[in-house]
């Protein structure tokens, strides 16, 4: 009789071992890059809010300064949280968690 051998793991094997780490190497790069993205939109859409925010000072009448004001304010916050919620749910979608 010939004795049972066990089937090999795939931790003893290296090959397998180099592809894996490489592949945690590229998602974690896909990750990082996706993060600095949404950081730069983040600031884009906060920045944009601000300088429509403060154009309204130059506004010709009151009641258009305000309008100008809030506009500014719906544009940059409500870009702002787009930019957040695009963090939290492509990862999910890609299976990050």
């Amino acid at each position: 009789m010939t004795p049972r051998r066990r089937p090999p793991r795939a931790e003893d094997d290296p090959v397998f071992q180099a592809r894996r780490q490489g592949a945690d190497l590229s998602a974690e790069a896909v990750r990082r890059r996706a993060q600095w993205r949404a950081l730069g939109w983040f600031c884009f859409w906060e920045l944009l809010g601000a300088a429509i925010g403060f154009s309204s000072f130059h506004a010709q009448t009151e009641r258009l300064g305000w309008i100008i004001l809030y506009s500014g304010l719906t544009i940059g916050n409500g870009g702002a949280f787009a930019a957040l919620w695009l963090v939290y749910f492509r990862p999910k979608r890609r299976g990050d968690w």
